[in-house]
This record gives C-alpha cells, structure tokens and sequence, in this order.
C-alpha cells in the first residue's frame, strides 16, 4: 500500500501502458474486501464492498484477455467467474 492508491494498467504487445491510479485506496489493512469486476463492451467496471469505484477502458480486444493479476500484501480467499463475462473476487488484506 505504499503508492496509497488501486493501479491499472495494460500490457500489451510486451509494453505496459499509461498507468491509471485515480480513485485513492479504499481499502484497510486486515480488513476483508469485496472485489467485483465487470466486463462491459467498452470497459471494466470495478465495485469495490458492491460500490462504484472505477472504470477502466478497454485497451485492447476483451475478447483476448488471457490473464488479470492482483498484487500487493493481499490473501485471494474466493475467485468465482458468472456469466457473461463478470470477474468477482474476495480477497483480504495482510
């Protein structure tokens, strides 16, 4: 949490893009954590505790997303995937 702020970004063709950190950190250390991401056709749409918190714009093709990566000091308890195409995970923080 040393940026104090929720990073997004692309890596694409090898090369990450500009970073998108808007939006502040809305979580607490040890406290546990809703996260659910929802892929719409134009972006990606992040409830953090099932409130609006950001919106990421599609970079590339959706369709080809082969992986996500959460990091930072963060326990990963659940991921579920529901259709269509909505990401939901709960993690908790160290």
């Amino acid at each position: 949490m040393a940026q104090n702020c929720v990073v997004r970004n692309s890596l694409i063709g090898g090369k990450w893009g500009a970073e998108e950190n808007n939006g502040g950190l809305p979580f607490q250390k040890g406290a546990n954590f809703d996260l659910n991401i929802k892929i719409d056709q134009d972006a990606y749409r992040v409830d953090i505790n099932k409130k609006p918190f950001c919106e990421f714009r599609h970079r590339a093709d959706f369709k080809n997303l082969k992986s996500y990566e959460l990091s930072g000091e963060i326990k990963v308890t659940e991921i579920k995937e529901s259709p269509p195409k909505q990401l939901a995970k709960s993690v908790l923080l160290i």
